[in-house]
């Protein structure tokens, strides 16, 4: 018998989706052993990440940033001054190829104050 429950995954791209999950144990085992298998039945939109429109004008704050190709922005890492910090505002990621440093808004902001 399975049980519907709702939670949130993570996928490999680190995005975060809402999804109806149905969780059934395996009939053969009970107990601590018994083993979950977990399918996504549903999966709803995921939430636009948290300033994803205005990651282009958080990062300018620290660093000069200029178009490239297909809307994405380059600039010098504010972190390791590497020439090789990509921004993709579609996206609302960034992401710096000398040191390899990125994630979102949120995660550009926490790094910016812990360097501080």
């Amino acid at each position: 018998m399975s049980r519907p429950l709702t939670g949130t995954v993570v996928c490999f791209a680190g995005r975060v989706a809402q999804c109806c999950l149905v969780m059934a144990a395996s009939p053969r085992m009970s107990g601590p052993e018994a083993t979950v298998n977990v399918m996504a039945r549903t999966a709803l939109p995921a939430p636009e990440p948290p300033g994803s429109q205005g990651i282009a004008d958080l990062i300018e704050q620290h660093t000069t940033l200029r178009p490239t190709v297909h809307g994405q922005l380059q600039g010098d890492c504010p972190f390791c001054n590497s020439t090789a910090f990509v921004v993709r505002p579609a996206h609302g990621t960034y992401h710096c190829f000398g040191c390899g440093d990125g994630g979102d808004s949120r995660a550009f902001a926490t790094k910016v104050q812990r360097d501080v």
